[in-house]
């Protein structure tokens, strides 16, 4: 290939002598007429190869190395290339190929060794690999091989033997960074911050003008919370100009966290200057706004990215929220309205606009706006939940019991959604659905106490499993002792039991708690009753008959204990 090269460069220069134009390096023409010469012309392949790629045809770049390849077997240069291609391509077993016969010429050619290690790792010869390198590392004279080692010792996870190769690289070669910054970079992942800064500071030393050495550095310090140390690095960063998008943003959140929020609202600012049609740069200029309590400015943002994006919803949402947040409800309507124009079939702006109509005074169209969610997304737990309890806020305790029922139809276990539905069937008489619908959400929740008590409380009022009811409800009680409600469960459990001193204790008890109850007041009168002490049970029954008027049933309690 050498004597092909010199009869090439002869070839020109007898060209330009006789007044004859050779051509431009990049000659549509000469590198036609060089395309058509006999494959067995090395030179000529490769300078072909080379034009091709120049200008984009890679498969033909391809076949014109493999040419090059097949006239001249030691063509290194050639060799390496395919090497490259083929690792491009991800056919990393001919990669490995052309790079071990590349490496075999020249032991110390850094691009082909460098595929051959890549080439490996990918096909997991990784120990094979190692081998290798351990073998040619002996004799290396300048780091190469022993950096290569680093990745594949990295890549295997072996830290300390990646850092003793790294090390050495930077001892054959003491004046390349690039070892130095990927020293760096191993102790910055090991959280050895006082190494890795001595490490990238030794690598500034010997490019002081590598904005990226310095960029690594910063992204340590930022690591570390060195805040200061981080924004230093990075303000000289930006007044270079070097990533300016990167740079401010990590400056505003920087300064964030040191609590400079005018700052971080300059670097902030900055950013939209950069890319001003940017809606997801806006919204997080917003953001940074509304951390700062500066919520005109963010509201405004928003405004800004929505208007770049309509239809991205994220934005809009953002709006919606921060203006229920400060009860601007008929502005966070207008909002949803403008969401909806866009996109009717967005659910979350029905539930948001069936919330801000219940705060304006609305419930029946906050109710419609449920409603409408619902039948976009039936399946959703949240909805379903809120549409429940919008329908027992009207008085609709069947279709609230038919929302919840349907959630569980639709496979949403939540604990929440089985207890609103258990106790709207206990509410409606139908307390075997309740007390399967508990067995259903205790195993779930174990500890849920509003569970543990209904369910207790639901088997002592039909007598049924009267051990397991008291064992349920003390636990309600030990999980909320000061609970009147649970207090009057243990209670009724107890007078079921027949136990009916103790009963009266306990319904004391809750009725101290909760004196205005009257189901509790009833119950504290029937253990009187039962226990024999008819003169508290008159009074407690006298003072239910003044709260609730004309009421057979408690008439009759009254005279059975006034009778002598």
């Amino acid at each position: 290939m050498q004597r092909a090269l010199t009869l090439s460069l002869l070839f020109l220069l007898l060209s330009c002598a006789s007044g004859r134009d050779a051509g431009a390096p990049f000659d549509e023409i000469v590198w036609e007429k060089r395309a058509r010469r006999p494959a067995e012309d090395p030179y000529a392949s490769y300078l072909l190869a080379r034009f091709q790629e120049h200008h984009g045809r890679a498969d033909g770049a391809m076949r014109s190395y493999l040419e090059a390849a097949k006239a001249d077997p030691e063509a290194v240069d050639v060799l390496a290339r395919l090497a490259e291609l083929h690792l491009e391509r991800r056919e990393f077993r001919l990669a490995a190929e052309h790079a071990e016969r590349a490496v075999a010429l020249d032991p110390a050619r850094e691009d082909a060794l460098s595929v051959l290690a890549k080439a490996y790792l990918e096909t997991g010869k990784t120990d094979v690999a190692i081998a290798r390198f351990e073998a040619l590392a002996a004799r290396e004279e300048k780091g190469t091989i022993h950096s290569l080692l680093a990745m594949l010792y990295q890549s295997r996870g072996d830290e300390e033997e990646a850092i003793a190769h790294l090390s050495r690289a930077a001892e054959l070669s003491p004046g390349r960074a690039y070892y130095r910054v990927r020293l760096g970079d191993l102790f910055r992942r090991r959280q050895d911050y006082d190494r890795a800064e001595e490490e990238y500071a030794a690598a500034i030393r010997l490019a002081e003008n590598d904005a990226p050495i310095r960029a690594s550095l910063g992204r340590m310090y930022a690591e570390s919370e060195r805040w200061e140390k981080a924004a230093a690095v990075y303000e000289e960063l930006a007044a270079e100009g070097y990533r300016p998008f990167d740079v401010h943003h990590r400056l505003a959140g920087i300064y964030l966290r040191l609590g400079r929020g005018e700052d971080a609202i300059r670097h902030a600012e900055a950013l939209a200057e950069i890319d001003p049609s940017n809606a997801k740069l806006r919204a997080e200029v917003a953001d940074l706004y509304l951390g700062l309590g500066r919520e005109r400015e963010g509201i405004a943002a928003l405004e800004a990215a929505w208007t770049l994006d309509p239809r991205d919803p994220a934005p809009a949402r953002k709006l919606v929220e921060i203006r229920l947040s400060l009860e601007r409800f008929e502005e966070a309507e207008e909002t949803l309205r403008r969401m909806l124009a866009e996109n009717r079939e967005d659910s979350w702006a029905w539930t948001r606009l069936s919330y801000a109509r219940l705060r304006l005074g609305d419930p029946e169209e906050s109710l419609r706006a449920l409603e409408t969610a619902a039948e976009i997304d039936p399946a959703d737990g949240g909805i379903l939940y809120l549409l429940g309890n919008s329908y027992l806020a009207a008085g609709r305790p069947e279709e609230a019991l038919a929302r919840f029922r349907l959630a569980r139809e639709n496979g949403i276990e939540s604990a929440d959604l089985l207890f609103k539905e258990a106790s709207l069937e206990a509410e409606l008489g139908r307390e075997e659905d309740a007390i399967e619908t508990l067995r259903i959400l205790l195993p779930m929740e174990p500890d849920h106490p509003q569970a543990l008590n209904l369910l207790g409380y639901l088997l002592a009022d039909r007598g049924e499993n009267l051990d397991e009811a008291e064992r349920l409800v003390l636990r309600a009680l030990e999980l909320r002792p000061e609970n009147p409600f649970f207090r009057d469960s243990i209670g009724w459990v107890y007078f079921r039991k027949g136990d009916f001193d103790r009963a009266a204790s306990e319904l004391e008890r809750a009725h101290a708690g909760r004196p205005e109850d009257a189901v509790i007041l009833e119950h504290l009168a029937d253990a009187y009753a039962a226990a024999g002490r008819k003169e508290e049970a008159a009074r407690a029954y006298r003072e239910l008959l003044r709260r609730s008027g004309e009421n057979d049933e408690l008439g009759r309690k009254l005279r059975a204990v006034e009778e002598p």
